[in-house]
């Protein structure tokens, strides 16, 4: 196995943005296979739509680059903006994600499970 692995986020517009997590071979990418944790780079517009969800095993970390989203959760809604994080733990419910200009956010979810995206009807 290879220790290290050199790439641009670019690349990687087929996968969601991801470049590494446990998925990763599905992309030709033995490489970037780990079930440790994905990540992902992110650029978002205003025409992005999350449907309500939540992990039973990942923390969800987003970390804003650039722009400007409104996370609700809980009933409560939180303005994030650059250099801004949003850490969300299993089981809470991610209810709503808007994007209100281009963003670009880095997203890492820890441990890389597939599959432990559930959504709320």
């Amino acid at each position: 196995m290879t220790s290290f692995a050199i790439g641009n986020t670019s690349d990687f517009n087929s996968s969601g943005g991801y470049f590494i997590g446990q998925f990763m071979s599905k992309y030709s990418r033995d490489e970037l296979v780990t079930d440790q944790v994905e990540i992902a780079w992110k650029k978002l517009d205003s025409s992005f739509k999350e449907a309500p969800h939540y992990h039973k095993i990942g923390i969800d970390i987003n970390i804003i680059i650039s722009g400007h989203v409104t996370a609700k959760i809980e009933g409560k809604s939180y303005d994030l903006y650059p250099r801004d994080f949003l850490v969300i733990y299993p089981p809470t419910i991610l209810e709503d994600y808007i994007v209100h200009e281009d963003t670009e956010l880095v997203v890492i979810k820890a441990p890389s499970v597939p599959g432990d995206k559930y959504l709320v009807q």
